[in-house]
């Protein structure tokens, strides 16, 4: 029997039945976003869940490209112990003012996958989603 979960982004069918996948390159990348995507200590209940990733945004780009890869390595070797790391890529994206985070990872039936996380950077005194007057 095939692992079956619910798919990312949660969405309803017309019935208002949550829809649910058993692929599992979706199910393991939405893993991966998961963990990646979640500053620790956001979830409540489970605290330690997730990286200090999400805050980089905020730093300066050296400083963020030196972090990001070890604490990719971290969130694989704690959360996704199933999945092998094959390289992490950090690359800035000035004009949309995004971090991206594009991991290259094998899957446990050696199939070779990636995903990119992409993190809103501020950049001046401006947030990103506030308009300019």
């Amino acid at each position: 029997m095939s692992e079956k979960a619910i798919s990312l982004p949660l969405s309803l069918d017309a019935y208002g039945k949550i829809l649910s996948t058993n692929e599992q390159t979706k199910i393991w990348a939405d893993r991966v976003l998961s963990v990646l995507g979640t500053l620790s200590s956001e979830r409540v209940m489970d605290a330690q869940f997730g990286t200090p990733i999400p805050s980089y945004a905020f730093e300066n780009i050296e400083k963020a490209e030196a972090l990001i890869p070890g604490e990719v390595s971290k969130a694989f070797s704690k959360w996704l112990p199933s999945l092998t790391l094959q390289d992490t890529i950090v690359l800035f994206d000035n004009q949309a003012g995004q971090v991206l985070v594009e991991v290259i990872y094998q899957l446990p039936n050696d199939e070779v996958r990636n995903t990119v996380i992409a993190l809103a950077a501020i950049s001046g005194d401006q947030l990103p989603y506030q308009e300019s007057l």
